[in-house]
């Protein structure tokens, strides 16, 4: 080899060199600005929408526990971020999806049924109904639900499950043309139980629903019907005080869902307030690079701040869902342990595959009622066709005397 032939190989390899250590030092000062954005990440401004062109102008299609029209259409409050582009961003996924569906009442059956000391909050992401969900009310909360005449099995307790990604398909769901805002479709693979309607579930079972999509499922669904998706809470006791809350805008659009309850106790009923969330695991690449990948936590106090515009920071809580947490130390789920205190231990059990991505956070009353009961926080060992397996947690409370 020539002298100038090592000079040339010499002086690509410092430039090379030269490279590589500029591209480190770049990595580190993006992974320290990631650490310091993230550390100090705040959540959008959030106030109530009421009429305004918005998401809020979408009438909730209100069903009597036997798929009839209500007479009169529930009350949504609705709270969004403040910051415009959010809400224009929203407003157009909002413009694909169709109305939110709420049964305010379940079947007098369960209404009328007898009442224990506990009440039981479940969380569970359902896979697009993928899940079969009658076998796991049936199993774990003793209620058969016997195509709309629902029947109390041994065992049964008053419950409110969690659920996201849930699905709706309807004729009230609007056509849409190329250029919307359609994401992917969610269809799980066949030979699992067969996608179930979260309207159709929750009729054949006879239970209330507070239903709001976020997105729409795709172009079409099956039939040719619109299909949107969304998070829902059902339950055995009536829904009062539904309140959507349109998380800040990462990803994609997502609404947490808020109700309460009464819960029997020795004055008369106790209020307990019911949030189900679904969290991106990340945002675009731009937004992720540019703020440390705050989504998560974003998306987390955005959910804090419109819980507490909404009121719903006054009386015991329940807030379950799908943070779409990879470990059990993630900030979004400190975040809201900090403001739900009495919450069980976050732990590293697995719910999706190894991770730990659904949680369950709870505050007690004023009145310091109602409490965990011991060891009643649990992950379901079956996952009923779906790709998470559901948590479950107990609350006891005071029967009157």
């Amino acid at each position: 080899m020539s002298r100038g032939e090592m000079l040339r190989r010499d002086g690509h390899g410092v430039r090379t060199a030269r490279t590589a250590l500029a591209l480190s030092l770049a990595a580190a000062a993006l992974t320290l600005t990631a650490a310091v954005l993230s550390a100090c990440a705040t959540s959008a401004d959030m106030r109530p929408e009421i009429g305004t062109g918005w998401c809020s102008d979408s009438e909730p299609l209100t069903l009597t526990y036997d798929g009839l029209r209500a007479e009169e259409p529930a009350e949504i409050t609705w709270i969004a971020s403040d910051h415009e582009g959010a809400r224009e961003a929203s407003a157009a996924w909002c413009s694909v999806v169709g109305p939110p569906v709420v049964i305010p009442e379940p079947h007098p059956v369960l209404a009328g049924a007898p009442t224990t000391d506990e009440f039981v909050a479940g969380a569970w992401n359902i896979w697009m109904g993928a899940a079969d969900v009658e076998a796991f009310l049936l199993d774990r909360l003793g209620l058969r639900c016997n195509d709309g005449a629902p029947v109390i099995e041994g065992g049964f307790r008053h419950f409110a499950l969690m659920l996201q990604e849930v699905h709706h398909q309807s004729p009230l769901v609007p056509d849409v043309e190329r250029g919307a805002p359609v994401p992917w479709g969610i269809h799980p693979e066949e030979g699992l139980h067969e996608e179930a309607d979260i309207v159709d579930i929750a009729q054949r079972c006879g239970l209330a629903l507070a239903y709001v999509p976020s997105a729409r499922n795709g172009w079409e669904g099956a039939d040719g019907l619109g299909e949107d998706k969304g998070n829902a809470i059902l339950s055995s006791l009536p829904l009062r005080d539904v309140t959507a809350i349109d998380l800040p805008f990462e990803g994609g659009r997502k609404v947490a869902v808020a109700a309460s309850v009464g819960l029997p106790s020795s004055t008369g009923e106790t209020r307990l307030d019911l949030t189900t969330v679904h969290l991106d695991v990340a945002s675009t690449l731009v937004r992720t690079l540019m703020t440390g990948n705050q989504t998560r936590i974003r998306q987390a106090r955005g959910m804090l701040d419109g819980l507490e515009v909404g009121g719903f920071t006054r009386h015991a809580a329940v807030v379950g869902g799908d943070f779409n947490t990879w470990v059990s130390r993630d900030a979004s789920l400190k975040a809201v342990a900090d403001q739900y205190p009495e919450s069980p231990p976050v732990g590293p059990e697995a719910t999706r595959g190894p991770f730990p991505a659904d949680h369950i956070f709870f505050r007690s009353g004023p009145d310091g009622r109602p409490t965990v009961a011991a060891d009643s926080y649990v992950t379901v060992d079956d996952d009923y066709g779906s790709d998470h397996k559901a948590r479950l947690l107990v609350l006891q409370f005071s029967q009157p005397e």
